[in-house]
């Protein structure tokens, strides 16, 4: 197998499209990567002396930058580590420490402006800086690059530099399958962050899955929503649809209000993205007079309500796919199938793709169609393990599986539901109960638009359940009413004692609602 940038053909199909911006071909964007990799492989530039597979930091929003630095770090077989560009200094002192990053790629300014929190902490971290930015002269990414003592680029990028690499055919460079090309860390729930190290033979298995579950080819345009410093949006929608030779569009945040516009003006036809962003887009509604032509639309990261589904295919005339994504299987765990491929099973994330999946037991016993316990993945794109983490190591990889910590069961068709995070289950007077259920169940509602349910610690019961729910627009709700109603859906120990009405609830920067943060966030919440 090949490293998975030698599986991105290089030709004159458009490869990425910047709204109201620049696009690049697959050559131009081949062209790009080799000119800016002279960061490390030019022997003037300080970075020249930096190992292959050290860790080199991205803190750059979705961008042609972003791409084209993260191409040019792991083609010459370093490490790429995108972060949040959002982090405060604290955060940026810890990745960067724990990664021991060599340098960081920033947006141009950031090196004089001096007090960005990504600044102070590669200066505290004794990492360089590299400030890449698009000029419309060269039609090329140009670098500068500083030591963390000066505010004056010890090394700048040859503005006739990008000529030499005219001939290429492909991107040429160093990796082999086994080198890891990106570390990703997980979100840290349950302590410190996790290290994921993801090598180029998983993110090849992984695009090659995606790509082929979708059906993706060179007519296929995606809007590219989520951020490219998580694997959805890096690997679900870029590098998919790199491998099968479509065209990205990449703005530089995801804006409900340009959304439609971009899709249509650039003809799009298809996205993947949270459900916070699909509910997003339900409230928009498509612009008067204009039906764009959606091939499908890709639901993950989170659980899909069933009714959200529903209104989604409605407003939208596209079927909606469910799918299941980690960052340590490189994004791809379970899809459902697109329409003329199969079965589609609302509320479930659908059957294995290019994966072995098993659910086991706490004795790592392989259960029967329909018994709950944890979802377990062996396939090329799983991590071989934790970064100097032998502890998680022990704990996830087992039986020669990685362990999820998600339950659920398969039904009789092998589609795989989701039961909940079993550290996130309620367990009511030894009664599981699981918030994924409850959170379905909330939003059949008509005036509930999100609902999260939750389990707060309880003298009698050991934990009971509690939920907060976003209104829907001009709706009003009393918790008699919505008790009264869920009474009828679900068993009585089921439904939450307490509901807090907020305006918003609070997620990550990737939209996910990280369900154990809850109690303490609404602790002081007043009952309704």
């Amino acid at each position: 197998m090949s490293t998975f940038i030698d599986a991105i053909t290089v030709n004159n199909h458009q490869a990425i499209v910047i709204p109201d911006g620049p696009s690049l071909t697959y050559f131009q964007l081949a062209q790009n990567v080799a000119h800016l990799q002279q960061i490390f492989t030019n022997s003037k530039s300080p970075l020249s002396g930096a190992s292959t597979q050290c860790s080199i930091g991205i803190s750059i929003p979705n961008s042609l930058e972003f791409v084209v630095s993260f191409l040019a770090i792991v083609n010459t077989a370093r490490i790429a580590a995108p972060l949040n560009f959002n982090y405060k200094k604290n955060e940026f002192d810890f990745y960067l420490g724990d990664l021991d990053a060599k340098a960081i790629f920033v947006p141009r300014g950031f090196r004089r402006q001096g007090n960005q929190p990504i600044i102070q902490s590669a200066i505290d971290n004794h990492a360089y800086i590299v400030e890449v930015f698009f000029d419309k002269k060269t039609n090329s990414i140009e670098y500068e690059v500083f030591s963390t003592t000066s505010t004056t680029p010890v090394f700048v990028s040859k503005r006739d530099s990008a000529k030499a690499s005219c001939n290429l055919t492909k991107f040429s460079g160093k990796p082999s399958p086994e080198d890891v090309a990106m570390i990703l860390h997980t979100s840290g729930t349950t302590g410190r962050p996790k290290a994921v190290p993801l090598t180029h033979r998983n993110i090849t298995a992984s695009m090659r899955i995606i790509s082929g579950t979708y059906s993706l080819n060179s007519d296929d345009t995606t809007y590219v929503v989520m951020p490219l410093f998580h694997v959805h949006g890096l690997i679900g929608a870029l590098f998919s649809t790199f491998y099968s030779q479509g065209t990205a569009i990449i703005a530089p945040k995801f804006s409900a209000h340009n959304f439609w516009k971009d899709f249509i003006t650039y003809k799009a036809t298809w996205y993947s993205a949270v459900p916070t962003i699909h509910q997003i887009l339900l409230k928009v509604g498509l612009p008067k007079g204009e039906v764009p032509k959606i091939r499908f639309i890709r639901s993950c990261s989170s659980a899909l309500a069933p009714a959200n589904l529903e209104k989604l295919e409605q407003t939208f005339r596209a079927p909606v796919v469910e799918a299941m994504g980690m960052t340590e299987c490189a994004h791809c765990v379970t899809s459902n199938n697109l329409p003329q491929f199969g079965k589609r099973k609302p509320g479930t994330v659908g059957q294995a793709h290019g994966v072995e999946i098993v659910i086991l037991n706490e004795r790592n016993e392989i259960l029967k169609q329909g018994e709950i316990g944890e979802v377990s993945i062996k396939g090329e794109n799983v991590t071989k393990g934790y970064l100097n983490n032998p502890k998680a190591n022990a704990e996830n990889f087992t039986a020669g599986y990685f362990r999820t910590g998600d339950q659920g069961y398969f039904d009789k068709d092998n589609f795989l539901t989701l039961t909940g995070r079993i550290k996130e289950l309620i367990n009511r007077g030894g009664e599981k109960i699981s918030p994924i259920e409850l959170d379905n169940v909330m939003l059949t509602y008509p005036k509930v638009a999100e609902a999260v349910a939750f389990g707060v610690e309880d003298e009698k019961y050991g934990q009971v359940v509690h939920a907060a729910i976003v209104l829907a627009p001009n709706a009003s709700l009393t918790l008699e009413e919505f008790q009264k109603y869920l009474k009828t859906k679900i068993a009585s120990f089921k439904v939450p004692e307490k509901v807090y009405f907020v305006d918003k609830l609070p997620k990550t920067p990737t939209g996910k609602i990280q369900r154990r943060t809850l109690p303490k966030i609404f602790a002081r919440k007043s009952k309704l």
